[in-house]
């Protein structure tokens, strides 16, 4: 039966025939309301929370909002966070704020003193622990295994998966450095193309083009090193820079 008029409920809606009126009322059919839907404020699993199939899908802690299957927890209320997605934002437990997520799994395992990331698309910065601070990064999986790293931004498919403790990067493309290997604990690296500085493992260096940097398989690259314009691989031909 549509509402006309101010229903309370004071518990969870889970599912059940007639009217929604008490705690616990189970809904089988369509429920319209005609004014407001007035939810209690989200305290714990009992007030607050809007269910599927008896898993959370969506609720708000503090200034946070959060929309998705299981995304956010109701730990802690700490402010400002985000978390749109499966599983988007579900680990964090204090001084976590000012964090976007935004797909499946996304930032899925920060736990506390993170703030200041942007996160969009499935699996991004989904390791990300405890002090991974201002990360911008966008598309399938990028910056996956950022663990406490800060101030990276890394636009593209896998950009940047294997950072973990590296800061102040910038990937830009299909895949830059995402090589399994030298990842780890570089800086001040900015890496443009189609898998820009896939195997780089020096912080300061600049890769502009295709191909890898010191790739095992002999691949080369025509990238721009710390700067210096020092071209490596072919250089000659039309169209190129010499």
């Amino acid at each position: 039966t549509p509402a006309t008029n101010t229903t309370n409920i004071a518990g969870n809606v889970l599912y059940a025939h007639g009217n929604a009126s008490a705690s616990n009322d189970i809904i089988a059919h369509n429920f319209t309301a005609s004014g407001h839907y007035n939810l209690a404020t989200t305290t714990n699993t009992a007030s607050g929370s809007i269910f599927q199939s008896n898993t959370r899908l969506l609720h708000t802690m503090g200034g946070s909002l959060f929309l998705g299957k299981n995304a956010g927890n109701l730990a802690v209320s700490v402010g400002t966070n985000t978390g749109i997605g499966e599983d988007a934002l579900n680990d964090f437990n204090g001084d976590v704020g000012h964090n976007t997520a935004i797909g499946y799994q996304s930032a899925d395992s920060i736990t506390t003193i993170s703030s200041y990331n942007t996160a969009v698309g499935s699996l991004t910065m989904g390791t990300a622990a405890a002090g991974a601070d201002g990360n911008t990064v966008v598309g399938y999986s990028a910056g996956r295994n950022i663990a406490r790293g800060g101030y990276n931004t890394l636009v593209g498919y896998k950009a940047g998966q294997e950072f973990s403790q590296t800061n102040y990067n910038i990937g830009i493309g299909y895949q830059p450095f995402t090589g399994s290997i030298g990842t780890d604990d570089i800086s001040d690296c900015i890496a443009i193309g189609k898998n820009a500085g896939y195997f780089n493992t020096t912080s300061s260096k600049m890769f502009l083009g295709n191909y890898y940097n010191g790739a095992p398989d002999g691949g080369h690259s025509s990238s721009l090193i710390m700067g210096e314009m020092d071209l490596q691989g072919d250089t000659s031909g039309s169209g190129r820079v010499t």
